[in-house]
């Protein structure tokens, strides 16, 4: 007879900060980026793709993270590998938008941009904390086996 499963409360945790982060950071971010999108010069039309592109990588990243909090509340496998996706795809859309954050301070003259930039860069690094705990923890090994 195996022993019975002893399950990590924390993945409960993990799942309701999935769930309140994917709402809250995808009204706000979602918001954001269809007033930017509106307030771009039309003329350009690079900036207008790039923030649709932007724009729908944001709500799928936040569906993701929604659905693997669903998911580690229910202790589901499934949960772990969404919330796993979803760590991986926000650690690269903040790495991409700190290269863009730099590539537009060094192309501008203007040192006051620089300094935006840099300060920006600083927030976007700060982003990288979640992600990063949540990578680390689906991958231990009691939390695999908590979840069926």
């Amino acid at each position: 007879m195996m022993a019975p499963v002893i399950r990590d409360k924390s993945v409960k945790q993990f799942g309701v900060l999935n769930i309140v982060l994917g709402m809250l950071c995808g009204g706000i971010n979602t918001t954001g980026l269809v007033a930017l999108i509106y307030l771009v010069d039309k003329g350009v039309m690079v900036m207008q793709t790039l923030g649709w592109i932007i724009l729908i990588g944001v709500v799928l990243l936040n569906a993701t993270a929604i659905s693997s909090g669903i998911g580690l509340l229910l202790y589901r496998k499934w949960g772990r590998v969404l919330a796993l996706i979803y760590a991986g795809g926000t650690i690269v859309f903040i790495l991409g938008s700190i290269a863009l954050n730099i590539s537009n301070a060094a192309a501008s003259e203007d040192p006051a941009a620089a300094r935006r930039a840099g300060k920006q860069t600083g927030r976007v690094c700060f982003q990288l904390i979640y992600p990063i705990i949540l990578l680390v923890y689906m991958n231990k090994q009691n939390v695999r086996r908590s979840l069926s």
